[in-house]
């Protein structure tokens, strides 16, 4: 297991403390484009892979393991490669190709995209609140509050969410 806090508001330490417990092995902060991106890591597969991952303006970060990532990108290091391959490969379809117990956030800058995804069973926790003035997305609820109050939603199982990063609105949803 491994925690996500991805805002765009500033995130105050104590946000931290809530979530850090979920990824001892590494805890990486990066800000891409006015989004923050904290990632708390728990290594389990392949290389030990600090996230976020960036590539060509496409971010991603997510919790969980992806079981066919060789099959996806033969090469990868770890199964975080795999997701933006995926991505690259099958478009906003990415998610049906991946085989595991997940929670992904992919921005894709370039098309002004942001992906929330769960795997079928929802293994792995993820709320969020994405409207005109913020993005708030954690793995838990009470990190989003320690962020701004306000009210979250979690995503349900087996369920992609697309949003517009212009507009901020969702544009799309699908089930795996």
């Amino acid at each position: 297991m491994c925690g996500i806090i991805v805002s765009s508001l500033d995130i105050p330490e104590n946000s931290y403390n809530l979530i850090q417990k979920r990824g001892p092995d590494n805890t990486s902060k990066i800000t891409y484009n006015n989004i923050h991106f904290v990632h708390f890591l728990l290594h389990l597969t392949g290389e030990k892979t600090i996230q976020p991952i960036i590539d060509n303006d496409i971010v991603c970060i997510f919790n969980g393991e992806i079981y066919n990532y060789k099959e996806i990108l033969p090469e990868a290091k770890s199964d975080v490669y795999s997701i933006i391959a995926a991505y690259n490969k099958y478009g906003n379809n990415f998610v049906k190709y991946l085989d595991g117990e997940f929670a992904i956030v992919l921005f894709d800058f370039k098309k002004n995209l942001l992906f929330i995804c769960s795997d079928i069973f929802k293994t792995k926790p993820l709320f969020y609140n994405i409207n005109k003035d913020n993005i708030i997305i954690s793995t838990y609820e009470s990190t989003c509050k320690s962020i701004k109050q306000d009210d979250y939603f979690q995503i349900e199982p087996n369920k992609v969410l697309i949003f517009d990063l212009n507009e901020r609105i969702m544009i799309d949803s699908y089930n795996i």
